[in-house]
């Protein structure tokens, strides 16, 4: 029995090795495309997935949909770089602030909607009072549908003085 036991853990290390070798070659290939491509003096740059094996959704140069800092309901359309047969956008919610004119926990709602259905995700931030020298930041990614009127919607719940902050939000891609 110990014959047999001893096979199958070879057989299970040698697909281990296989599926390391595979994945390494992923990451290879990711880091030439990299390293390839001018940064246009960004201190980043949105490569997308190019040789990325998951194909079910698709990158796009990320772009600004919308930028609030007012308190209230904000909509926007989501942008051309979406196509019109896109199921669902991928977002990247940056907020920053470091003047607040209260401080606390505060949910920022980002969402798309259908009719009465609402599809959204909360991000979650951190508002610091005006005398305070410190800086909070949060950011998240999220999948949200794309319904019928093509549109993002934002509701925040407080406003920040001006320069005092900002909620950024991007398209990054599609399915």
């Amino acid at each position: 029995m110990s014959g047999d036991g001893a096979a199958g853990s070879k057989k299970q290390i040698l697909s281990s090795k296989k599926e390391i070798k595979i994945v390494d070659n992923e990451v290879h290939a990711l880091e030439g495309e990299f390293k390839r491509r001018p940064h246009g003096g960004r201190g980043y740059y949105w490569q997308g997935f190019p040789h990325s094996s998951d194909p079910r959704w698709h990158s796009c140069e990320p772009t600004t949909i919308l930028a609030v800092s007012t308190k209230g309901s904000h909509e926007a359309p989501i942008p051309n770089a979406i196509p019109p047969q896109a199921r669902e956008i991928l977002i990247h919610a940056y907020f920053f602030s470091n003047k607040g004119n209260s401080s606390g926990h505060r949910d920022i709602s980002i969402e798309t909607r259908d009719g009465k259905q609402r599809y959204k995700t909360v991000l979650r931030t951190l508002v610091l009072p005006k005398t305070n020298s410190s800086a909070s930041w949060a950011n998240t990614n999220a999948w949200l549908p794309v319904t019928l009127d093509r549109k993002i919607h934002v509701i925040m719940p407080y406003s920040i003085p001006k320069n005092g902050g900002q909620l950024f939000l991007r398209a990054l891609g599609w399915r």
